[in-house]
């Protein structure tokens, strides 16, 4: 019985897989989270299907394949008022580019440890939070626009970044700048520089209230990873970065800045989670 201490958030789990090694890993992993309770598990799609309509569900782990469809497959099948927080958990990492673009809130590739399960689960956790804001603030669902640059939570979620002809997971709290070039911009991380494919301003949009924000025509930084700020006798200046970068600082942008750094992004409440998880 997973035990749950009187100030953490209530969250309803299940999983769906049909390996019965792999349901009984996360079983254990979710029975020692506080504020878990296991309500159902599946092994197939049918099984899912049911699952899914019969319970409330409200974080689901979800294998990619199992007898009788794929999750991609299952997802079209349930009413989209019942699908749950989705956190895909397979062998494969063909499908994380796709699984994204379903907006799960994180991608498992087995054999993962206990921390990364952590790490999955708080980000899930976050996602249900943003999703509950946006179901009872009647002025973000009056306002559309409000509510895809606020609480959207995709937009806090893992960037998928290709190098090597691999891809990689990079949390956003990894990143430290992103610099435009010629048709690409290349993301500055703890594990080095990646290129994507995207423009400044599309990012800027997506990541500004994760704690992103523009500082040059051709930088987007990220607030946390700043350590001191230098500035000229013009205005203009430059960054200087925890990790060791130098990134130059407009004048235009410093009023952004300085907000930011002085009363951060909005944030979502942490999910609680348990040493014993990860012991």
């Amino acid at each position: 019985m997973t035990s749950r201490s009187p100030s953490a958030p209530f969250r309803r789990v299940a999983i769906v897989d049909d390996e019965p090694v792999a349901r009984l890993g996360l079983r254990r992993l979710i029975e020692r989270l506080p504020g878990a309770q296991l309500v159902g598990e599946a092994r197939s799609g049918p099984e899912a299907v049911r699952l899914l309509r019969d319970t409330e569900v409200h974080i689901l782990f979800l294998d990619v394949h199992m007898p009788g469809t794929d999750a991609f497959e299952l997802l079209t099948r349930v009413a989209p008022d019942r699908v749950p927080i989705i956190v895909v958990v397979t062998g494969f990492p063909d499908y994380a580019v796709r699984a994204f673009d379903l907006d799960v809130a994180d991608y498992l590739l087995k054999p993962f440890d206990a921390a990364r399960f952590l790490r999955a689960w708080e980000r899930a956790c976050t996602a249900l939070t943003h999703r509950t804001v946006a179901a009872q603030s009647p002025a973000l669902g009056a306002r559309p626009e409000a509510s895809a640059s606020s609480v959207d939570a995709p937009r806090h979620r893992p960037l998928l970044l290709r190098r090597d002809g691999q891809v990689h997971v990079v949390a956003l709290r990894e990143v430290d700048w992103i610099e435009a070039g010629h048709n690409v911009v290349t993301v500055h991380t703890a594990r080095g520089a990646f290129e994507w494919r995207q423009s400044l301003h599309a990012l800027s949009q997506r990541l500004g209230t994760a704690g992103f924000v523009r500082v040059h025509r051709s930088a987007l930084v990220n607030a946390a990873a700043v350590a001191g700020v230098k500035i000229t006798r013009t205005g203009d200046g430059h960054l200087n970065l925890l990790r060791g970068a130098r990134v130059p600082l407009s004048r235009r942008y410093r009023a952004a800045l300085d907000a930011v750094l002085r009363h951060g992004p909005p944030r979502a409440a942490p999910c609680a989670t348990s040493n014993s998880a990860a012991s």
